[in-house]
């Protein structure tokens, strides 16, 4: 009977004592780190946007997305001559950029451009490819303080070229991407891999996006 009595008892006090302290100190804990919770959820929700716009530019040109229905040439091909006019279904590419100052374009380390190659710049080895504002579809905004840390270009191995800027370019039927980097203001075309690292509000945390020639696109 005793222990049917003991049982119908609550928590003592030290019990009771005990466990909000346990709960304090979680969230203590908790709220303590929320910052760097907080910037490390906006690191990662923008570099995956930014994989994201790389893989639209790519549906974009296998899907042959019209740019312009007033264009007169179809498609890029190899006898293509600027002469000839804009191209109706262009490849299309990505342009960032680690500058502190936005250009002309609109890219700086807090936005980057998604646009069309209506002139089939990159497959005649014109660079930059991206240079004229006609060319843009959308001017993307990299949201709550993340930055475009360091872009790199490697031509195979290591070490790294250390880039200004790059133009990721997709163009059909192909599945494979053309990777041109830039580097005081002279671009190149890279065949290995390029890698774009962006950086947290407070520089806490770093994520990187590589993209290699083979169209493939991973997060690090």
């Amino acid at each position: 009977m005793a222990v049917l009595q003991r049982q119908k008892q609550g928590f003592s006090l030290v019990e009771m004592v005990v466990v909000l302290g346990a709960m304090v100190m979680v969230m203590t804990l908790t709220l303590a780190n929320f910052p760097k919770i907080k910037e490390q959820i906006a690191l990662t929700l923008a570099t995956r946007e930014l994989a994201l716009t790389i893989r639209k530019a790519q549906s974009y040109a296998i899907a042959v997305r019209e740019f312009n229905s007033s264009f007169p040439v179809n498609l890029c091909n190899s006898g293509y001559d600027v002469s000839q006019g804009s191209v109706m279904y262009p490849p299309y590419g990505i342009s960032v950029s680690k500058s502190g100052l936005p250009d002309s374009l609109g890219r700086d380390q807090w936005h980057y451009v998604i646009f069309g190659d209506i002139t089939c710049r990159a497959s005649r080895s014109q660079d930059p490819v991206l240079n004229a504002a006609t060319m843009i579809i959308d001017v993307i905004s990299i949201q709550n303080g993340v930055q475009i840390a360091t872009i790199k270009g490697f031509a195979g191995g290591p070490p790294p070229t250390v880039l200004d800027a790059v133009d990721i370019v997709y163009q059909r039927p192909n599945p494979s991407v053309t990777l041109i980097g830039y580097k005081n203001g002279t671009g190149s075309i890279y065949s290995g891999r390029i890698e774009i690292s962006l950086t947290s509000g407070d520089g806490s945390a770093t994520q990187k996006i590589i993209a290699r020639p083979s169209g493939q696109i991973s997060i690090e």
